[in-house]
């Protein structure tokens, strides 16, 4: 969301925002992709939630099209938390819970969530689960 000034008035505006996620291995002219929103995602990190939509790439030379695959995905540092890949998962969120639970064995998975969810709404952002 973003706050837009029209008229003396402000108004709250949606703002779609990519998922930052590695190039294509794509050889012509680089100046020359246009990027576009792809199909939206839900992405969880040790701060959260966020509303993403997954970048869509397009060479104005050659018309190649092209959007991340898993193999992008994971390289990036993502773990799709679903079939479909609408939910995304930073691997920092294995790694704080795996580090939480060797300081604090007892810790347990839904304690870990409502943690998330917290810092989620700490954040001004919907709630994780």
């Amino acid at each position: 969301m973003s706050l837009v000034k029209t008229n003396d008035m402000f108004t709250l505006r949606h703002k779609d925002r990519l998922l930052p996620t590695g190039r294509p291995s794509h050889s012509c002219n680089p100046e020359g992709v246009t990027e576009s929103i792809g199909r939206p995602v839900i992405f969880v990190c040790i701060n959260g939630r966020y509303d993403f939509h997954l970048p869509k790439r397009v060479c104005n030379t050659c018309h190649y099209e092209w959007t991340p695959d898993w193999g992008d995905l994971i390289r990036s540092g993502y773990w799709p938390a679903s079939v479909n890949g609408d939910t995304l998962y930073s691997t920092d969120v294995f790694k704080s819970f795996e580090d939480l639970k060797t300081v604090a064995p007892g810790l347990s998975r839904q304690a870990f969530l409502q943690m998330l969810e917290r810092r989620t709404q700490h954040y001004g952002r919907d709630i994780v689960c």
